[in-house]
């Protein structure tokens, strides 16, 4: 309902009310306010000058753990602090005392200095996101970092001109550096940690001290008191209960510490025990904001190792499953799925961001995923050795029943494909994307298929909604209608999911199956199945798509698209309307062809305009590559087999029925059959059950998960709509 406008009237002057308060009037902590929140056995009432003595008092009690274990840092990596610089998202972006805290790094808007409560997210030629990556000050933890390699007094008198240019910029509740909760908890845990590191050098001034000490608490205070508890929270709340234990624990010398702590400890518990699956993966469709609530979780088990207290075990268990997964949702190159939004790059306890290093040849242990600093703190305890020592093989092939995504790796091919949930906990699709039904590919380590990213929240809206649309995903289009509608960045009118058929793994080839509802032109409802077999390095994607009886009968034919996005350079490839040739020196050549019951076409797009053949290697950045389009005009139903192949092998479509679709593989070694069935769906490789009727569950490291599914998933549609 549409407030009065006295209602509305009353905010307005609410609002102006508090501009005035917060913007002119500036209210600040009294000197007495401060002290009292001291422990009284420090006697915090003798001390003289009060803010000096506070911050000296802290500095000699905070655990530096953490930079008591740090190795040495690279050259390169001090070269950069000292000249003031700081890799975010593969840019190097300048930091000093003079930054202007209010303008983002990368686009260049500038957020006005007023009360948060009058400002807006959106701001012509900005992005909000890569604001407060800026003002989460990471960036500190690698100039702590140089300073403990160097002992230089400059890089940690920088450190204190840094924070102390924060506050003087960023008065209490003045600018959007105080609207995230989660990103000031950030804040405040890279201010502690960095603030450990330089505890032997020179002490700032009373000045600088006093407000940077009021600012923490401030700060503290505003995070406890503004949690994101919403009716459905998400990885937030999760983030700024973990961060704030983490802050509380390097804090010890505050009265309330043990209090937050406590109640930190407690939500944090509740929240791992909503929020992550039974499969070990959060709930929220996204594989790097998974990573980012780990990295929480991780922020809490280190803070108890240095503190030396035994961890709630309800938070360590679900840490295992969490650490499980996140080794196992990596592809051989070392990228990780971008199923999902993707805007973090930098990690408190996490080594790697978006993507890391390419897969060993035979396994992978969690300890290689965590800075060497926190895995030595870690180390001391056993159960933090216990953690540390997972591992899984680097061939290696995972379902994941309630996060609906199947992965199957080893050194000649691996598959990331993703259903869409198969849960039905209520859940926040803010950082979801219409990617049911759609893959990811490599091929000898070398990414072939990638999804289109995220690329940016609110500084574009067009591309925004476009990256976490179906078409911007691997998977069919039909008239391009989206079947889900976007309404803004971060809310959906309608979440269609994909029900989960089927997967299997075995030496040298891979099967999986999927099916999903799709519109079309007129309101016209459809179904959609898709398998992908992965056999001695040929892909086969086949697609078949019908009307549903009850659907309105269509005045015309329709158009079904299939983009497969890859990441070789626009130039790189050609079509002749059956087949098109990708050939990339650096890494691969490969040949896409199509085969259909109807015509079909295929051509490739490399227009840097057309957003068909963009995609994002991380947040803000945009990449040019080469989408090959197959398409497909058809009344009723139609099915196009898709082949991903190399130039030594040939494809022939024996019979391409949904019922029942048979294609051949033929090389130097002979034919090879790929059979796949939809109703029951069953996929059979070279006389090898992958999927099916007395096919064998893969071969999976670490926990079993369930592998049936059969439930529609119009419940998702249920939850979203409340």
């Amino acid at each position: 309902m549409k407030p009065s406008f006295a209602s509305r009237a009353k905010n307005a002057a609410r609002r102006w009310r508090l501009r005035i308060l917060y913007e002119r009037v500036r209210p600040e902590l009294a000197t007495a306010d401060v002290i009292s929140r001291v422990d009284p056995v420090l006697d915090a009432a003798r001390f003289e000058p009060p803010f000096t003595r506070v911050l000296e008092t802290h500095l000699a009690r905070t655990p530096r753990a953490l930079w008591e274990n740090a190795p040495p840092m690279a050259m390169d990596a001090i070269a950069r602090a000292r000249a003031g610089e700081w890799r975010l998202f593969a840019r190097n972006i300048p930091v000093s005392p003079q930054t202007d805290w209010h303008r983002d790094p990368v686009f260049g808007a500038r957020w006005p200095r007023h009360y948060t409560g009058a400002l807006p997210y959106y701001r012509e030629g900005g992005d909000i996101v890569t604001l407060w990556h800026l003002n989460k000050m990471m960036f500190l933890l690698d100039l702590a970092a140089a300073y403990r390699a160097t002992r230089d007094p400059v890089l940690a008198a920088r450190v204190y001109d840094l924070i102390d240019s924060w506050c003087i910029a960023n008065p209490y509740m003045v600018g959007m550096n105080w609207v995230s909760p989660l990103d000031i908890a950030t804040r405040l845990l890279a201010w502690t940690q960095a603030l450990a590191a330089v505890a032997d050098a020179p002490l700032p001034d009373e000045a600088r001290a006093a407000r940077i000490v009021r600012s923490i608490v401030r700060q503290a205070d505003h995070v406890a008191s503004h949690l994101s508890e919403w009716p459905i929270p998400n990885s937030h709340l999760m983030g700024e209960v973990a961060l704030l234990y983490g802050f509380a624990a390097g804090w010890p010398i505050w009265t309330d510490s043990r209090a937050r702590m406590t109640r930190a400890e407690a939500l944090l518990a509740a929240e791992v025990q909503r929020q992550v699956l039974d499969d070990g993966v959060q709930y929220e469709s996204s594989v790097n904001y998974h990573a980012y609530a780990l990295d929480f979780v991780l922020v809490y088990l280190h803070a108890k190792a240095v503190i030396d207290e035994p961890p709630h075990p309800v938070i360590l268990a679900k840490a295992r499953s969490m650490a499980v997964a996140y080794l196992e949702l990596v592809m051989p190159s070392g990228r990780r799925p971008r199923i999902g939004d993707d805007s973090i790059d930098r990690f408190f306890v996490l080594a790697h961001g978006l993507d890391a290093p390419p897969l060993g040849a035979h396994e992978s242990t969690f300890a290689d995923a965590i800075r060497p600093e926190y895995a030595t703190a870690l180390s001391a305890t056993r159960w933090g050795r216990d953690l540390l020592d997972l591992r899984i093989p680097a061939r290696h092939a995972r379902h994941f029943a309630q996060a609906g995504i199947s992965i199957a790796r080893d050194s000649a091919a691996a598959v990331v494909f993703a259903h869409g949930p198969q849960h039905r906990r209520l859940f926040n699709h803010g950082h979801l994307h219409a990617d049911a039904g759609s893959f990811e590919l490599e091929l000898d380590g070398v990414p072939v298929v990638v999804d289109a990213g995220t690329y940016v929240y609110f500084v574009d809206p067009e591309a925004r909604t476009y990256c976490k649309g179906a078409r911007a995903h691997n998977a069919p289009v039909v008239d391009d209608v989206e079947s889900m509608r976007s309404l803004e960045p971060f809310r959906w009118e309608r979440v269609a999911g994909g029900e989960y058929l089927g997967f299997g793994a075995a030496p040298g080839a891979i099967g999986v199956g999927n099916r999903r509802r799709l519109h079309g032109a007129g309101g016209v409802q459809m179904e959609h199945a898709r398998a992908l077999v992965v056999s001695q390095g040929t892909v086969i994607v086949l697609d078949a798509i019908k009307v549903r009886d009850e659907s309105p009968v269509s005045p015309h034919t329709h158009l079904a698209r299939i983009c497969f996005r890859t990441p070789t350079p626009p130039g790189t490839a050609t079509a002749d309307g059956t087949r098109a040739g990708i050939s990339d020196p650096r890494r691969f050549a490969r040949i896409v062809e199509a085969f259909s019951d109807q015509p079909a076409h295929v051509e490739v797009i490399d227009d840097p305009t057309d957003r068909n053949c963009w995609y994002s290697r991380w947040y803000g950045d945009l990449q040019r590559g080469v989408a090959v389009r197959v398409s497909a005009e058809f009344e009723s139903r139609v099915v196009v087999a898709s082949v991903i192949r190399g130039a030594e092998v040939s494809v022939v479509p024996v019979r391409l029925d949904a019922a029942d679709t048979v294609v051949a593989i033929e090389s130097h070694r002979g034919r090879h059959l790929i059979r796949v069935r939809f109703d029951p769906f069953s996929i059979v490789a070279g006389g090898r059950t992958l999927v099916g009727r007395g096919a064998e569950a893969p071969s999976l490291t670490g926990p079993r998960a369930s592998a049936s599914r059969t439930a529609s998933m119009e419940w998702l549609d249920e939850l979203t709509t409340g």
